[in-house]
């Protein structure tokens, strides 16, 4: 399937996973939209995407959204490419990869903004990058997150990450790695 959002809002939503949009071999483009102020049980509070889709985001901003016993607050992608262009989430939280989520994924961010986002019982507050995942981030802030274990900011493990013109501020882990953890 191919799915495009443009200056739209999504709010107050409950879901298994993937809160707001579950996306399984689709292709997904939104532009200037907001998803807010919602509930995924499983993975994806705001976003869930699977098994090679490809997500293209431009302007888009993720508020309040959480997993409750899944990956990724507002985002959560495995096996997948996502791309985002002044992408900004806060007060986004999960089991773990506060805001982004990626299992063997293609994450690739520009100027993107995550605050106040928390790994409310493992890594990765602002970002978790796992399993064979490549994540390339151009002028990301990672400010005012937690993780309850290791990785206030980011948590990248068996994973290719690189950062450019990047700052990782005043987050906290309670274990170690306040910025970052590898």
């Amino acid at each position: 399937s191919q799915v495009e959002f443009e200056r739209t809002h999504i709010t107050n939503f409950k879901a298994c996973s993937g809160g707001a949009l579950y996306m399984v071999q689709s292709k997904l483009n939104i532009t200037s939209t907001s998803i807010t102020n919602g509930i995924s049980m499983e993975d994806g509070g705001g976003m869930f995407a699977s098994k090679s889709s490809s997500i293209v985001q431009t302007e888009t901003r993720f508020t309040g959204c959480k997993s409750l016993r899944g990956s990724g607050g507002a985002v959560s992608v495995s096996d997948s490419m996502f791309h985002a262009d002044r992408f900004q989430a806060e007060k986004s939280e999960a089991y773990h990869g506060g805001c982004v989520f990626s299992n063997k994924g293609r994450v690739y961010l520009n100027s993107a903004n995550f605050s106040a986002c928390k790994a409310q019982y493992s890594y990765g507050g602002g970002i978790l990058s796992l399993r064979g995942s490549l994540l390339r981030a151009n002028q990301l802030r990672v400010y005012e997150s937690a993780a309850s274990q290791y990785g206030g900011g980011v948590f990248c493990s068996d994973s290719a990450c690189t950062f450019i013109n990047s700052e990782l501020t005043a987050n906290t882990a309670m274990s170690g790695g306040a910025a970052l953890c590898a």
